[in-house]
């Protein structure tokens, strides 16, 4: 979650030189291009790519995906749910500005790199849910905002349903909502499962 960038990279690697070395170090560390030679010269494992916003919170909960997995094979087993119907949901934040991207170093792994940010910045809020056997049901889209306005409305060729808040993210009231909407577009996909 906190990618270095070449300016990042220059500093971490002049201090463990400096800690190493002490004053035989030169003062202004190693040169302009050192790092672009290091990562062309380790290309096989290191990339450059852009990096995208990742908030803190999600970050932390990487480290959580066994754990989370192996808890849902067992509740799989012991109430005997079918695969199709097994659902995953996922909370977007969409900041209205892109501004947070950098020209970052990572590992040659395919995806996008992500870098880690407060998440205190305004967004649109996207619940998106998908079964396994890859059908969905229609997003949950919250806006902030004061009342809502029908001319949101006007253009949802995804059936979404809309929803506003002072703060954008879900809270008891729209989750109990969601929950609601998603029982009843689920429900016939269920029916005589335990």
């Amino acid at each position: 979650g906190f990618p270095l960038n070449y300016r990042r990279l220059k500093e971490q690697v002049d201090e463990i030189c400096y800690a190493r070395l002490g004053d035989k170090f030169p003062a202004g560390g190693v040169r302009k291009k050192w790092t672009n030679r290091f990562v062309e010269k380790h290309s096989d494992c290191l990339k450059m790519s852009w990096s995208r916003p990742l908030e803190s919170k999600w970050g932390c909960a990487v480290n959580l995906n066994k754990a989370w997995f192996d808890l849902l094979e067992d509740t799989m087993k012991k109430y005997h749910v079918e695969e199709d119907c097994i659902y995953a949901v996922n909370e977007i934040g969409i900041s209205p500005s892109s501004g947070e991207k950098e020209w970052v170093i990572g590992g040659c792994k395919p995806g996008p790199q992500h870098q880690q940010h407060g998440g205190n910045r305004e967004n649109t809020t996207v619940l998106v849910t998908i079964c396994v056997d890859g059908t969905a049901t229609p997003p949950a889209v919250i806006f902030k905002g004061q009342a809502y306005q029908a001319k949101l409305n006007q253009d949802n060729p995804e059936n979404a349903s809309l929803s506003y808040l002072k703060k954008v993210w879900t809270d008891g009231e729209i989750g109990v909502e969601w929950i609601e909407e998603f029982d009843k577009k689920t429900a016939a996909k269920a029916v005589g499962q335990d």
